[in-house]
């Protein structure tokens, strides 16, 4: 089912709130009005989004503003994907080895170096057997030694975000066939 929403407001100013866990979005519309005997009210609309809605609310705005007008910046663009991760981080060890099952070290790899969290890239290597991690830890060194996601080149930072969305997907169907737990 979907729900479509047109807001006409003229002038109004908007707000977004993001509550970190469970992640949530508000995002909040108000418009200042004058009566006509001179008493002031709010218009407020209040929308709450989830990840994904955000994601696609995000991508409809991209492609209805000129990207002349409104351009994330390499690390803003890095950020909204590391944001959007938020599920892997609420797996446990069980779910984890049922995701390593389907995803690539090379994918993972790209997703360890773009998500800069060592308490994640630990997680994720400590179900790993030990050959395993030492291989995808020095595969991630000669590969991504001193370069930085937020500093990369389009390119590298594409082929990372489409690797995180590879792992998103496949944590999706896990999830849809009812895998791994799904969160709300």
């Amino acid at each position: 089912m979907h729900t479509h929403i047109s807001l006409y407001l003229r002038d109004a100013d908007f707000r977004l709130k993001k509550q970190d866990f469970p992640v949530r979005y508000t995002l909040k519309f108000m418009k200042e009005s004058t009566l006509d005997n001179d008493d002031k009210h709010s218009d407020c609309v209040e929308i709450e989004l989830s990840p994904t809605a955000f994601e696609a609310l995000l991508n409809q705005g991209r492609a209805l503003v000129p990207a002349a007008q409104a351009m994330l910046t390499s690390s803003q663009e890095c950020a909204s994907w590391r944001e959007a991760a938020w599920p892997l981080y609420r797996l446990d060890d069980k779910e984890w080895q049922l995701l390593l099952r389907e995803v690539t070290s090379d994918v993972l790899m790209h997703v360890l170096w773009l998500m800069k969290d060592v308490e994640l890239a630990r997680k994720v290597l400590s179900n790993f057997s030990g050959r395993a991690a030492a291989c995808l830890t020095e595969d991630l060194i000669k590969h991504f030694a001193g370069k930085n996601p937020d500093e990369a080149p389009a390119s590298q930072a594409q082929a990372a975000y489409g690797c995180l969305q590879e792992i998103l997907n496949v944590l999706a169907r896990l999830q849809a066939e009812n895998q791994i737990a799904q969160w709300s």
